[in-house]
């Protein structure tokens, strides 16, 4: 059914299933009077997320619409590459996003300013004790829609599991693998997830 058919399967104890895919450039909806515009054509509130890599690691970066009054987050586009210096990802990145924010992988501060020499809108992600788990578990009461061109969005939420122990218990830690455009996703939304408004201040 995977490989042949191209149907998607799901491995046991993945944590995203509120998940879906759907052509978000080609799907229509009406404005009123009849106007049909691209689903896409009407989103305003951008949140972009971008996780750090270079040679094992990709980086990764995810744009996003959120609805807050369905709660549904909207995946329209992403990047996902590795060898790719700070020059090159900057460029990628002010392309994609313009003038709109982004927010980082705070561990790699110099990188962040890097972005911002370039005039790219780059700020720290806030971390904290069990950041990653409450950022899973917020996550997890939204509904996601994938555009069907984000494949590394669809592969990673579709690999995404939490640890087994030894016996097949499931653990409550995810496993550290299958997850960086899912890091830039929790960047991006970490202010929606604290009721914050975003600012322009630095988070290093």
């Amino acid at each position: 059914n995977v490989y042949t058919l191209g149907n998607w399967g799901v491995l046991g104890n993945v944590i995203f299933k509120n998940w879906e895919v759907r052509d978000l450039r080609r799907e229509m909806i009406d404005i009123g009077d009849g106007t049909q515009v691209p689903l896409i054509s009407t989103f305003d509130k951008y949140k972009n997320g971008l996780d750090f890599g270079f040679s094992s690691d990709p980086a990764a970066v995810v744009r996003m619409h959120y609805d807050k009054n369905h709660k549904t987050i909207y995946i329209t586009d992403e990047i996902y590459m590795r060898e790719m210096t700070n020059d090159v990802l900057g460029k990628e990145v002010k392309e994609l996003i313009g003038g709109e924010y982004i927010t980082c992988d705070s561990a790699e501060p110099k990188s962040i300013l890097d972005l911002q020499v370039m005039g790219i809108r780059a700020l720290g992600a806030r971390k904290g004790k069990d950041s990653v788990n409450f950022g899973i578990d917020w996550l997890q009461r939204q509904k996601i829609v994938i555009d069907t061109h984000c494949q590394n969005t669809k592969n990673e939420f579709q690999q995404y599991k939490w640890k087994e122990s030894a016996d097949g218990m499931v653990l409550k830690v995810p496993v550290d693998k299958n997850n960086h455009i899912l890091d830039a996703v929790r960047y991006a939304m970490q202010d929606e997830m604290e009721g914050r408004r975003i600012t322009a201040e630095k988070a290093f």
